[in-house]
């Protein structure tokens, strides 16, 4: 018996960020996984015959796409429109509320109902800032040139441990940090759920004073950008002597 080769194709759609609410009714298929990037909303592992039910079809300002060596090609197209998206795929159920209206920027009790953490990634970001130990720093410090510490600051967060912020940061074995609005996350982790960043950082940090820097586990801490200061020699022993 013939095999059906449109069961065998990979499909993804794409809809505008603003008509996210649109989708709501593709929960029902718990195959699917849903990314966020820029200002596009993509779904992907569609079967045939979901792509072709009422359902996916009165979705409006839908793009359809099949997937072949990794180029995109837009439905009934012979020519790619561009590579397939890599953004970080996450099951619908948990990418899309079943409440819509509790994506509202405004909404403060947003946490208690879509659980906002930290997935490892293996999208690499450029790092940014680096945690590691005063004592380490220090040592470094004494042992490269001012003008390549020129561009760096610090801060001192216990007796123990400090968190320098720029690039490029030094040659130094430490866990490292990427940037996202005034997050400051792990490198090899990122958010499930790109589409709640924004909230979240107006949320957590209102007037954006602060940089928030994330724990693995999903926890954070916030620090004043003010009370970071010019990375040398000088002002870690200065911070030493004036915070015994």
């Amino acid at each position: 018996m013939a095999q059906n080769t449109s069961d065998h194709l990979t499909y993804l759609m794409s809809v505008p960020l603003a008509n996210l609410t649109d989708l709501g009714n593709l929960r029902q298929w718990d195959n699917l996984k849903v990314g966020f990037e820029g200002n596009l909303v993509w779904v992907k592992d569609f079967t045939y015959a979901q792509l072709n039910s009422v359902t996916v079809k009165s979705i409006p300002s839908k793009q359809i796409y099949t997937v072949n060596e990794g180029k995109l090609y837009p439905q009934n197209s012979l020519l790619p429109a561009g590579n397939m998206p890599t953004p970080l795929w996450t099951p619908i159920q948990r990418a899309i509320a079943l409440d819509m209206p509790l994506l509202n920027h405004h909404f403060f009790g947003i946490d208690d109902k879509i659980p906002f953490q930290l997935v490892p990634s293996d999208i690499e970001k450029p790092p940014v800032g680096m945690l590691l130990s005063i004592a380490t720093l220090e040592n470094a410090a004494s042992n490269i040139a001012e003008i390549r510490l020129a561009p760096l600051q610090w801060i001192m967060l216990n007796e123990t441990e400090a968190f320098v912020l720029g690039t490029p940061l030094l040659p130094l074995q430490a866990p490292v940090f990427w940037r996202k609005n005034n997050f400051l996350i792990p490198v090899g982790y990122d958010f499930d759920l790109h589409i709640l960043v924004d909230t979240m950082d107006t949320i957590i940090n209102p007037g954006a004073s602060n940089w928030v820097v994330w724990h693995t586990n999903s926890t954070y801490y916030l620090f004043k950008k003010q009370m970071f200061v010019p990375l040398s020699l000088g002002s870690i022993r200065l911070t030493h002597r004036t915070n015994p």
